[in-house]
């Protein structure tokens, strides 16, 4: 009987032991079916290693569709220590370099396109990375892989020359010391500038001739953001303090640098991205700043045609010459930028490229040029001492003008024996920032 009772009450006790555990709460409060619910509920809250590609990958896995896979164009050692690749990517895509699984470079891309400065030290012979891309909504793309090494084997020339921005901005290392420059003139030397300019203009006025100093930004002035964070902007602008000595010695001064500022963040582009020279849409603004200047003048023929007729408009071509200059192939990679497709004639025959699908610049029109205007009437005459900006207009201003005398590139000179031989009613000086000590000496 004894043996009886206490199977039962062991029974009793199993069973009420069973229902408890149903019932029982968990550290945090709730039941244990509760708990199971929460915790498959904390997507949101999941903490990922955003330094790892990984950790990257796991982040957007949620997302259905994938980014697209990048690809390559050029990977190429062009100096000792300095590797470059470019190549295409989605549309709005952040480009990530991974090196061992660790995101080493977020690039920004360029109307679907990428360029990537890796910098190696002489111990790492060589090593593979890979390139992810990202865009919003989806997940991160399949990875392309290249391998970079230390050692240059093909020396190029000029590529010493070209800094890699961000977001695939290539910029010409010769304009650094005037974006750096913290130093303004001093007085004895804006004197003899002030001096020397006031000499110029009594004599040319003379004879008629008045001169006139269009003045252009550097590219990194305009678009500083994109250069490399080890650059330091500087504090004086050099083309600003040259402007205001040449117009206290009394010459005509038209400064680019507060329009393109202005103009900045438009639909077109102000500069090339791959090429060291501004667009022809930029370029249109020191045309019409100069043939304002005829207009007031009395050369009722010369005022600027309007914008209209310019026919502007973005297309890809091949990259610019900066591209070209660190030894990749400009014809396989193609950029993004704004050309011109006028509505006029001109006098000129003479192509402003190298090709049609090319950024390049034509080297015919560095050499010496000269025009005359059958539809000449009521325009004036002028003599252009410039560097290659002047490419982008010279076609439009010969266009505006009776005759038009366009001297070799960099050749800047003063000869009054020559402008007095032309008879011509402007001396234009058509230069950029880094050209600006040519034309005060």
């Amino acid at each position: 009987m004894k043996k009886a009772l206490c199977l039962i009450l062991i029974l009793v006790l199993a069973f009420l032991s069973g229902c408890g555990k149903g019932d029982t709460e968990t550290s945090s409060g709730a039941t244990g079916d509760e708990s199971k619910t929460v915790s498959g509920d904390t997507s949101g809250e999941t903490s990922f290693d955003e330094t790892t590609i990984q950790g990257l990958i796991d982040k957007y896995s949620h997302f259905e569709y994938q980014t697209d896979k990048p690809v390559i164009v050029d990977s190429l050692t062009v100096t000792d220590g300095r590797a470059v690749i470019s190549g295409y990517c989605e549309e709005n895509s952040e480009v990530y370099l991974v090196e061992k699984g660790n995101i080493t470079q977020k690039i920004t891309s360029y109307k679907g396109t990428y360029i990537i400065e890796i910098i190696l030290s002489e111990k790492e012979t060589s090593k593979e990375v890979d390139i992810y891309a990202i865009t919003e909504g989806k997940a991160v793309s399949r990875p392309v892989q290249t391998a970079v090494s230390y050692k240059n084997y093909v020396e190029c020339e000029y590529q010493h020359y070209v800094r890699v921005g961000k977001a695939g901005w290539l910029f010409f290392t010769n304009t650094e010391p005037q974006y750096t420059n913290n130093e303004g003139l001093s007085e004895n030397r804006k004197s003899r500038i002030i001096s020397r300019i006031q000499s110029r203009v009594s004599n040319l006025s003379q004879q008629g001739t008045k001169i006139i100093y269009v003045l252009i930004p550097n590219p990194n002035e305009i678009y500083s953001e994109y250069m490399p964070e080890e650059i330091i902007k500087g504090t004086v602008s050099y083309r600003e303090e040259i402007a205001s000595a040449l117009s206290e010695g009394g010459a005509t001064v038209i400064d680019m640098g507060e329009t393109l500022k202005n103009l900045k963040g438009g639909e077109f582009e102000l500069y090339h991205r791959t090429d060291s020279h501004w667009t022809e849409y930029a370029a249109y603004f020191a045309y019409k700043a100069i043939c304002e200047q005829f207009a007031s003048d009395g050369f009722s023929g010369a005022s600027p045609r309007d914008i209209s007729e310019f026919g502007f408009k973005n297309e890809r071509r091949a990259a610019g010459d900066l591209y070209f200059d660190l030894g990749l192939d400009e014809t396989s990679f193609k950029t993004h930028s704004t050309f011109s497709d006028i509505t006029f004639e001109t006098p000129v025959d003479l192509p402003k490229y190298s090709a049609d699908d090319r950024s390049r610049i034509n080297d015919d029109c560095m050499e010496y040029m000269e025009f005359h205007n059958s539809a000449g009437q009521n325009k004036p005459s002028v003599l252009m001492m410039r560097d290659s900006y002047s490419i982008m207009l010279f076609d439009w201003l010969a266009e505006r003008c009776g005759s038009s005398y366009f001297k070799p590139l960099w050749e800047f000179q003063f000869d009054a024996n020559e402008i007095s031989s032309l008879g011509v009613d402007y001396v234009i000086y058509f230069i950029t920032d880094m050209n600006l000590n040519s034309i005060i000496r």
